[in-house]
């Protein structure tokens, strides 16, 4: 089975570059960069030991960062390649990553590019995060080094797909040395499709650090927005905003003293949001566009990576997007700033975390729009100052008492290093 995919990759080899081109076009591809996803480019420099780290999106790349950055404080010779498939990835990536550390995309999923990109790299250690199993890849990287499959997830949806492919499935991960799942749930997925190494350790991003801040900007917005109460729509798609805006319309209509950040998941979506924003009647301007919000505007759209950490800092109340169809983005990052979080009735990428902030009263979930409306006009009337408070503790709070997985992480990982 897995020849005949060898087979099919090396025959679609045209419907790639087509592929690449149309990505290129609608602007998912970065023409500086798009030699990488044929494997041309760097190449490892030296012989000391090399992990490399597949970070598939943003949310795995905050993981990749933290096992980098904990992983180096004991072993600081150790090397790292990340590679990740995003653009949004990419740039995080890009700003964040040590020295110690290099960034690449990953090649396409193909024989001839993998072995090449492989054939350069060479690594020592392979750690693939999260969900994505791309065939070849991995096929071929076990050939080349012990692979480790962290925080490994299964959707429901990829879960009754891989049930009709469970032989295809278990060629795939049979590469894995060691595969560490992120929940109970998730453990008896794998069990159900036949594989058997596997330890459930719970979610790394728990011991994600917590985001960055520019504490000068930091100053200057709080002073900019004082006697403002702060809402932060975080991590938007389009499904989000089609919601979200009506909302705002009405809030600040009902609500005078509250102020609406909005930060979407593609920045680079700022004019037709813009453009979304005008056709409601709602003034908007962009961070690219002014430092600082325009205090008469219903709104301020974040458009640049790697400032979630600064608005979080001034919110009282944050709502994660992704949550209306996207199965949700990550909680964890709001509560860390001890913001009452709110997302809505999809979080099926994040079940348990969302399962366990809301059993610890760490968060809320909405259904629908009416209620997100309903629960933000709740919360921001000053007889509720009390709940806001205690919702805001005990985020903080469920972070806190979590952290300590990455020690677990740790052990099962570093044992595959040369002693």
């Amino acid at each position: 089975m897995m020849l005949l995919y060898y087979l099919l990759s090396f025959i679609l080899l045209p419907v790639y570059f087509v592929i690449i081109l149309i990505r290129l076009v609608i602007g998912k591809e970065d023409i500086k960069r798009v030699k990488e996803r044929f494997a041309i480019g760097k190449h490892r420099e030296d012989d000391r030991f090399l992990i490399w780290i597949h970070a598939a999106s943003v949310g795995e790349s905050m993981a990749a960062l933290t096992l980098i950055q904990n992983i180096s404080k004991q072993y600081p010779d150790i090397r790292f390649l990340v590679t990740s498939w995003t653009q949004s990835s990419a740039k995080i990536l890009s700003i964040k990553l040590p020295k110690i550390a290099t960034h690449q995309l990953l090649p396409i999923d193909n024989i001839i590019f993998t072995k090449i990109f492989l054939k350069k790299w060479q690594p020592d250690l392979g750690i693939f995060i999260e969900s994505e199993l791309w065939p070849c890849t991995i096929n071929e990287a076990a050939k080349q080094c012990k692979l480790l499959l962290v925080n490994a997830r299964i959707s429901d949806k990829s879960f009754e797909t891989w049930k009709k492919r469970k032989i295809f499935f278990q060629l795939i991960v049979k590469n894995f040395s060691k595969i560490i799942v992120q929940s109970q749930r998730d453990l008896q997925k794998f069990e159900e499709l036949g594989i058997s190494n596997i330890i459930n350790l719970g979610n790394i991003k728990f011991a994600n650090e917590k985001l960055p801040v520019n504490q000068e900007e930091l100053t200057k917005l709080n002073v900019h927005l004082k006697g403002k109460q702060v809402i932060v729509f975080a991590s938007t798609h389009p499904e989000d905003e089609e919601i979200i805006l009506p909302i705002i319309k009405n809030l600040k209509k009902q609500i005078t003293d509250c102020y609406i950040i909005l930060i979407p998941r593609h920045p680079e979506r700022v004019k037709s949001i813009i453009d979304n924003c005008t056709a409601q009647s709602l003034s908007a301007t962009a961070k690219s566009q002014n430092d600082l919000p325009i205090l008469s505007d219903d709104l301020y759209i974040v458009d640049r990576f790697g400032e979630m950490g600064l608005f979080f800092s001034i919110a009282s109340i944050s709502f994660i997007g992704g949550s209306f169809k996207q199965g949700g983005h990550n909680i964890l990052e709001a509560a860390n700033f001890s913001n009452c979080v709110i997302f809505g009735p999809d979080m099926s990428k994040n079940t348990d975390i969302a399962k366990g902030v809301l059993q610890n009263k760490a968060a809320i979930q909405i259904k629908n729009g009416e209620e997100l409306k309903d629960t933000l006009e709740h919360l921001l009337n000053p007889n509720n100052a009390q709940e806001l408070k205690d919702y805001q503790e005990s985020s903080l709070k469920f972070v806190a008492e979590n952290q300590k997985i990455l020690d677990e992480y740790l052990k099962i990982i570093t044992g595959f290093f040369p002693s």
